[in-house]
């Protein structure tokens, strides 16, 4: 019995088979690439300018904005400058006439805290060198309440008056009024009038429980320098000179034994002599 023989098999042909199974692998490979190259190009490319464009869009507006708000400021500049440059001079008739349709400035025009200009007291005159208490600015004012910035002022004790004066009214339920001042040790002494405000009472006025009662006191840093008598009525005063060498901080003290609504304290003509001043010896 005769075997048939197994198929013929060239191994040379299998081996170009299996190269060119390689070779089509790649180009399709190279095809696939290129075509995905291609495509996200088309996909990405005109986006991308897009938004080159935007972005070129967006900075020509804000160099635009700038240039126009460059031109504004130079604008207003020149604005400014012809605003602020000299007039033409105003002859001498005009500015007269001007001068004297002005009005002149009166105390309710003042500004707000300055006290109007007093006439120099006759005990100021006497010692141009002193100077007014009034004329510094307090550090406390304590149990005036609402008062509190009415504190400086002209005043009229009994039969004397006083351009410049202390004046302190208690608050309703405060017994004692005080007023401080910040010295520096830069005075020696310290004079004046403490009083009772109003005109004088008379004998038939009624009891004296109806009249203002106080008794006025002097701080020097704490310490007391100088106490008044106890005062019954409107319109009393006792005079006061005390040494305040070395004082930093002055206190001005009233103790009221009255209502507040009858209580109606002042401290007249307080005034201050220099340290430089009080050292001067006469001339031989």
């Amino acid at each position: 019995m005769t075997q048939p023989s197994p198929p013929n098999s060239d191994p040379r042909r299998s081996f170009s088979f299996s190269g060119l199974t390689v070779i089509v692998g790649l180009v399709l490979v190279i095809i696939a690439a290129t075509a995905l190259a291609v495509a996200t190009y088309l996909a990405l490319g005109p986006m991308s300018f897009r938004r080159q464009a935007i972005t070129r869009a967006i900075e020509e507006d804000a160099q635009a904005s700038r240039s126009a708000n460059a031109a504004a400021a130079d604008s207003a500049s020149a604005g400014a400058a012809e605003a602020t440059s000299p007039a033409s001079p105003t002859p001498p008739e005009t500015a007269a006439n001007e001068s004297e349709a002005r009005p002149r400035e009166t105390n309710d025009e003042r500004p707000a805290g300055k006290p109007p200009a007093a006439e120099p007291s006759a005990e100021r005159q006497a010692d141009p060198a002193s100077s007014s208490l009034t004329e510094l600015t307090p550090i406390e004012v304590v149990g005036t309440g609402i008062h509190a910035g009415e504190w400086r002022g002209a005043v009229t004790c009994g039969a004397r008056s006083f351009r410049q004066a202390i004046a302190l009214r208690p608050a309703e339920d405060e017994g004692v009024v005080q007023i401080g001042f910040s010295l520096q040790a830069r005075f020696a002494r310290l004079r004046g009038v403490a009083a009772t405000i109003g005109p004088p009472a008379g004998a038939s006025a009624g009891a004296s429980q109806h009249h203002p009662q106080v008794v006025f006191r002097i701080y020097g840093d704490g310490n007391l320098l100088w106490e008044s008598d106890r005062l019954v009525g409107p319109g009393q005063c006792q005079e006061f000179q005390c040494d305040v060498g070395g004082v930093d901080v002055l206190t001005l003290n009233a103790e009221s034994e009255s209502p507040a609504s009858l209580s109606n304290f002042a401290w007249g003509e307080p005034l201050l002599t220099p340290v430089h001043t009080e050292k001067k010896t006469p001339p031989q």
